[in-house]
């Protein structure tokens, strides 16, 4: 546990460099608030496997290159499991640079406490978002104030016709240590 106590700062400011882990805020009261990456090295599941991409993109690194890709289908999808309930706070999807960066744009965010059942938490009607090297920033879903922010499953999915591909997914939330 760590303990400033007449301090107010950030201890971690690193997302823009590719760091995937903890990050720590410390408040005037000396009281931690960590928000961890629950998806990193978590297990992942998509609709389709395309033969040249199997990469991970729960593995904490931001290159701006495709870290999976499904085949051309309908409503493609790509999901992690944290392995436990948590509570989330944000969601970071980070997009590949480059000419097919636009395939993301209709992607949305669907949530499952058990996997049998999905809720939609975001819808993007083609907004535009991207990630290392590009001028737009990753996608980012606040989920702090959700009703459905206590989940297990994260799902990715196309609204339409295409291929799925992405860099990096984070998950951000409160660690939930009892294993849900």
């Amino acid at each position: 546990m760590l303990a400033f106590a007449k301090y107010s700062a950030f201890l971690i400011v690193a997302a823009g460099l590719g760091f995937a882990g903890t990050y720590w805020f410390l408040n005037k009261s000396s009281q931690d608030i960590s928000l961890t990456n629950l998806a990193l090295g978590k297990p992942t599941l998509q609709s389709s496997y395309h033969k040249r991409y199997k990469s991970s993109p729960v593995d904490g690194r931001i290159t701006g290159k495709n870290s999976f890709i499904t085949k051309k289908e309908n409503r493609p999808w790509w999901q992690v499991d944290l392995q436990a309930l948590h509570e989330l706070s944000q969601i970071k999807i980070y997009n590949v640079k480059g000419k097919y960066s636009k395939r993301a744009f209709s992607v949305d965010v669907l949530v499952s406490q058990h996997g049998d059942e999905w809720t939609t938490v975001y819808l993007n009607k083609g907004v535009p978002f991207g990630g290392k090297g590009m001028k737009m920033g990753p996608l980012i879903v606040d989920m702090a104030n959700s009703e459905h922010r206590l989940t297990r499953y994260v799902r990715l999915q196309l609204a339409k016709k295409n291929m799925l591909h992405l860099d990096e997914v984070m998950v951000f939330g409160k660690n939930n240590r009892a294993g849900g």
